[in-house]
């Protein structure tokens, strides 16, 4: 009978120290399923502002290159305009004075 009650008395033991590893592991899952899903929604939201820079990006390199376009055009005009000048037997630098 002695026996039978410590054996009883283990057993219990054994399966409440049992129960309190599975809380324990269930409660761990469930911080890193909590943990998880912050993380993606970081990474969702940073995936999202990336994009929008890059957008950004895209947009300010096409003004610039426009920009140097109209540049290189207004060059051409500047020295179509000075040889004319100078064919009419002006001096485009003195022009003005």
């Amino acid at each position: 009978m002695i026996v039978v009650a410590v054996i009883t008395l283990i057993g219990t033991f054994r399966t409440s120290g049992r129960t309190a590893q599975v809380q324990r592991d269930n409660e761990l899952d469930q911080r890193a399923d909590r943990q998880n899903e912050r993380l993606m929604a970081e990474l969702t939201r940073l995936t999202e502002l990336v994009a929008t820079r890059e957008k950004e990006r895209d947009i300010a390199i096409e003004a610039r290159d426009r920009a140097r376009e109209h540049l290189h055009e207004y060059r051409e005009l500047y020295a179509a305009l000075r040889v004319r000048v100078r064919n009419a037997g002006l001096d485009p630098d003195t022009i003005g004075e």
